[in-house]
């Protein structure tokens, strides 16, 4: 009885108006499901509320970090902090508010508008870079494009007449220069790529090989209509990391160096070097900042290195794995200073 229903109920599908009948209907249906999923999810208790709060996220936590412009030689620097200036006295460690001084006479504010001129006003996406860095002289642009940096006069707004510092970023060799990538920006809080030296002479920048590394599918845009597939290099826990490296363009001579930000040891998840982050030149120009750890980050050092010739570090601080934070090396008990070799 059972077999002689089921074929019946068979014999009926078969017929093609009848089948038909039922495909337009499920189509039908399945089509209006599709539409309405982004007027489904507005309807959802709290999406308002979520969408008016999306919005204040990103200013929702007042971190502790502070922009410093040094001056006098190191014995004093400047910072900015709830909308004030302040001057801070390194030999008294006394903190004192500027008054009647304008912007554009204090020292160093040259300086300062140029760093902060990175690509606009506009922050990065979350995990991301800026892609573009002016020159502290307000003359030269480097920016990011295609996976290499590039050099234009700010005057050249369309950057016609642009100049690849680099060449060999491309998707093929898994190379990119002047940009990071998502754990960086995410980890790190590596929200730039590119630095200008204080003089306006030189530009430092990243060095990403991601060859070794594995791509990650993500699909995006769910809420609507057709989602799309997004590809990049993405590390994961203890999988194989990105090399980094810094490179200077010195713009007098046309020439590119890297730095050694290994101590000429391989890339390895020992090795300091292996993150490499906190990037910034020193007041007269003549030195490159940096921080770098072990892949466990027990270890980290900072310091600098000179431009042009490569030579020691001025400072080395080694760090115990007693963590501040998880995942972050403690200060172990101070400073050891380097003369330059």
């Amino acid at each position: 009885m059972k077999h002689s229903s089921f074929n019946q109920h068979l014999a009926a599908l078969k017929t093609p108006r009848r089948f038909l009948w039922l495909l337009l209907t499920a189509l039908s249906v399945w089509l209006s499901g599709c539409a309405s999923t982004p007027d489904r999810l507005q309807a959802t208790p709290g999406y308002q509320r979520y969408q008016r709060l999306s919005k204040e996220i990103p200013e929702s936590v007042k971190l502790g970090s502070l922009s410093v412009t040094w001056l006098e030689g190191g014995k004093a620097f400047e910072f900015q902090r709830d909308g004030k200036r302040f001057h801070f006295d390194v030999a008294t460690r006394t903190t004192q508010a500027v008054t009647n001084t304008s912007a554009a006479s204090r020292p160093g504010a040259a300086r300062r508008e140029g760093r902060e001129r990175r690509g606009g006003s506009e922050r990065p996406d979350r995990g991301r870079q800026f892609t573009s860095a002016t020159s502290p002289d307000g003359y030269w642009k480097a920016f990011y494009r295609d996976r290499n940096l590039w050099l234009s006069a700010t005057n050249d707004t369309q950057a016609t007449n642009a100049l690849a510092i680099t060449t060999d970023g491309s998707e093929k060799t898994r190379l990119k220069y002047g940009t990071a990538n998502w754990v960086y920006g995410e980890e790190l809080e590596q929200r730039t790529a590119i630095w200008w030296a204080t003089n306006s002479l030189k530009v430092a920048f990243y060095r990403f090989d991601e060859s070794q590394v594995r791509d990650y599918f993500q699909t995006l845009d769910h809420t609507q209509f057709q989602d799309r597939l997004t590809v990049e290099p993405y590390m994961k826990v203890g999988a194989t990391n990105p090399t980094v490296d810094l490179l200077i363009y010195d713009l007098g001579t046309k020439q590119t160096v890297r730095v050694d930000v290994r101590d000429g040891q391989p890339f390895d998840n020992a090795t300091l070097g292996h993150y490499v982050y906190g990037v910034s030149w020193t007041a007269d120009g003549k030195e490159l900042l940096f921080h770098r750890t072990n892949r466990r980050r027990s270890r980290q050092w900072q310091g600098s290195r000179h431009h042009s010739r490569g030579m020691a570090a001025k400072l080395d601080r080694e760090l115990t794995t007693d963590a501040l934070s998880p995942g972050w090396p403690a200060l172990h008990l101070g400073l050891r200073a380097h003369g330059l070799a």
